[in-house]
């Protein structure tokens, strides 16, 4: 399966590493180290997103989302005037793994009700997100790029 993709955006299909009558085996974040996994349930109209981030959490550098089950729009775009919008829907089969660079506008709008997303992360803290809403962007791109 090929994804149209803009710079800074990355789409894998995650494929279990094994499968027999008992259902399929994933393993997921092998050799990574996070210390959270969020797990985010959505529901139609539970649009979230509109937002960048400038890669000062390591979490976020890149950020990585695992749709487990559910169908959702991701919609994204960058500093260099590329955008995308991509239909994805996570299943017993495949669970599409969605990486996000630093300064990459994106969004996500769930299509349908059950959109269950998986986010491993460092440790959430709110007094130091590295997490800026969309109105930010061009002053942060103009301000670092000239």
């Amino acid at each position: 399966m090929v994804f149209m993709t803009i710079r800074g955006v990355n789409i894998d299909i995650i494929v279990p590493v094994h499968a027999d009558w008992r259902g399929p085996t994933y393993e997921l974040f092998k050799g990574d180290k996070y210390e959270q996994i969020t797990t985010y349930k959505r529901n139609m109209g539970g649009v979230f997103g509109k937002h960048f981030h400038k890669g000062d959490d390591i979490s976020k550098n890149p950020e990585t989302l695992i749709v487990l089950a559910g169908r959702l729009e991701f919609i994204a775009y960058n500093r260099f005037g590329e955008k995308m919008s991509e239909f994805l829907e996570g299943n017993c089969e495949s669970l599409p793994k969605i990486t996000i660079s630093p300064e990459v506008i994106h969004t996500v709008v769930p299509r349908g009700s059950g959109l269950i997303i998986l986010e491993p992360r460092s440790l959430f803290n709110p007094i130091h997100l590295d997490t800026y809403p969309e109105s930010e962007y061009v002053n942060h791109i103009r301000k670092k790029y000239g």
